[in-house]
Parts: C-alpha cells; sequence; structure tokens
C-alpha cells in the first residue's frame, strides 16, 4: 500500500470514535446459520479497547468474503490489499465494515493500534478518498476498504502476501498462502528480520512476479513497495533498528490481526513518524 511521505499533509486534530456499527444496517454478529438464518457466532466485548470484538477464529479478507449474507440487515463487510488496514477493521479500530471510513478514522486507528503519526497516515488516507472520488466521480469525505482493489493504483505488484491482478487471473486483496510462503521460505531460521532479510525477500517478491505475471502485467512500484516494508519493520520492530520479529510479522500477515498474543503492544516503542519512516526506507534502499 501507499505510504508516501514526501506529499505534503495536513495537520489534523482527531477525535476517535468507536468503530462499533450503530445503525441497523450492520448487525453485530460474524455468521449465520441455521433454516431461520439465526446468529451462530456473535460479537463479543472486547477487553482491549472495550469494544466489540470477533469470536477466537482464524479471519481474513477471504473468509470475510466467502460468508455470503442471509440476514435481512446484514451488509458485506469489504476489505482491501492492506493488512494494515484490515488488521484495523477487524479489531474494530476502524469500521468492522470497512466502509465509510474519513480521514479522521483512518488516522486516529492507526494511531491508537500501532502508534502511528499522523504525518505518515494523512497522505494515505487522503489517497484513498481520491480513489474513492475517481471511482464513483463524486467529491467522496471518505472511502470503502474495497475501493482500493483497483489494480496499479494504491497497491502494487509484487505484494509479500497478495497475488497479483494479473489481468483479471489473480486476486489481489486476499491473503495468498503461496505467496506469503516465498517470503517465509526466504527468511527460512531467522528469528529477527533485519534490513537486509526485509529487503531481500521484498525484492525477490518483484523478480518473482515479473517472471510469473502475464507479459505486459508488472509495474515495479518500488516506492509502494518500500513503504509497505518499512511499515511492518517499524511497526513489530523498531522504528529506527528495523529487526523486527518475525512471528509477530507472521501473525499480521496471515491473520489480519494485531499480534497482541503473542505479547506485542503498540506502545512499546517510540511514535511511528514521517521522518522515521523516511530514514527506515533510506535504510532499507541501502542494504
Amino acid at each position: 500500500m501507499l505510504f508516501s511521505l514526501l506529499i505534503r499533509v495536513l495537520t489534523l486534530t482527531v477525535v476517535f470514535s468507536a468503530a462499533m456499527p450503530t445503525s441497523s444496517d450492520e448487525t453485530p454478529c460474524w455468521s449465520y446459520g441455521g433454516d431461520d438464518h439465526r446468529c451462530t457466532q456473535p460479537w463479543r466485548p472486547s477487553k482491549r479497547f472495550g469494544m466489540f470484538h470477533r469470536s477466537p477464529v482464524a479471519m481474513t479478507s477471504s473468509s470475510f468474503k466467502s460468508r455470503t449474507c442471509k440476514n435481512a440487515n446484514c451488509v458485506p463487510p469489504a476489505r482491501s490489499p492492506c493488512p494494515a488496514l484490515n488488521a484495523l477493521a477487524n479489531e474494530g479500530l476502524l469500521p468492522r465494515s470497512g466502509r465509510n471510513i474519513t480521514i479522521a478514522q483512518t488516522v486516529a486507528a492507526f494511531s491508537t493500534g500501532l502508534n502511528f503519526a499522523a504525518d505518515v497516515i494523512t497522505s494515505f488516507a487522503a489517497t484513498a478518498i481520491a480513489q474513492c472520488s475517481n471511482i464513483t466521480n463524486t467529491t467522496c469525505t471518505s472511502f470503502d476498504l474495497d475501493m482500493l482493489n483497483v489494480p496499479h493504483a494504491a497497491e502494487h505488484d509484487g505484494s509479500l502476501s497478495r497475488e497479483d491482478f494479473n489481468f483479471g487471473r489473480g486476486n489481489n486483496h486476499d491473503f495468498s498462502p503461496r505467496v506469503w510462503a516465498q517470503v517465509m521460505d526466504y527468511w527460512g531460521d531467522a528469528e529477527i528480520i533485519d534490513f537486509a532479510l526485509a529487503e531481500g525477500a521484498r525484492r525477490m517478491r518483484f523478480r518473482t512476479a515479473n517472471e510469473t505475471d502475464l507479459p505486459g502485467w508488472f509495474v515495479p512500484k518500488t516506492m509502494q513497495s518500500l513503504g509497505e516494508t518499512s511499515f511492518y519493520m517499524a511497526a513489530f520492530g523498531d522504528p529506527v533498528l528495523g529487526n523486527a520479529r518475525k512471528d509477530w510479522v507472521h501473525y499480521w500477515f496471515s491473520q489480519e490481526r494485531l499480534p497482541f498474543a503473542l505479547g506485542w503492544k503498540p506502545t512499546q516503542r517510540a511514535e511511528i513518524t514521517g521522518a522515521s519512516m523516511a530514514a527506515m526506507i533510506a535504510k532499507m534502499i541501502a542494504a
């Protein structure tokens, strides 16, 4: 996903609001079953954020999208190619529906859930708003996560965890165990991902995608790819030193949730700013 750190951004004063749906068109239920389509797996209160949280089963964008709404009040949740946005929605820090997300909500969710400063996230959220405007031909003030599925816009080829759209032959928004296995194999037995391992995996995925995509499809969006890698290095390692814990990174990508269960906390290191992300990208390029 796009983390453009060179774009001039606005300074926002953000008031975080709980993302639990309040309107009647979003039912707090994970799945329905039976002839009467009753709720078989309800949301439960979260001890973590004081909001609603799903029952403890693996939840990825594919499992969201594979479920059919059979309740009259059910709205299919939207999910994106971005594991960070999906995880924040799955944790309830963004609207669980993945719809009508504002810049303020995005900045607040990344601050609360991942300890990222507004100067990193604002331009990213503004890009999503702009994409909504392009899709709907209107002036948007919010976006839906699945609007980011447009190939070669906010998303990029050679993802660490997604297939390339590849002229419609690939699914560019759901987590791909096949693609992620390439990254995990590259890292081998390492428990800590340093800059060399992170950059090596990123370049490996670029090479593999370029070699295996249909001719003419692959577009190397290097800065977006560097932003993706620097993001997880800062979030699950150190915003200066990198050195991300592989188990935390694996949990985040594969489960599309934050790795609280493995001992991670969003405030265990300094706030991640635009300056620290730019410095990390420089270290990635030099690795």
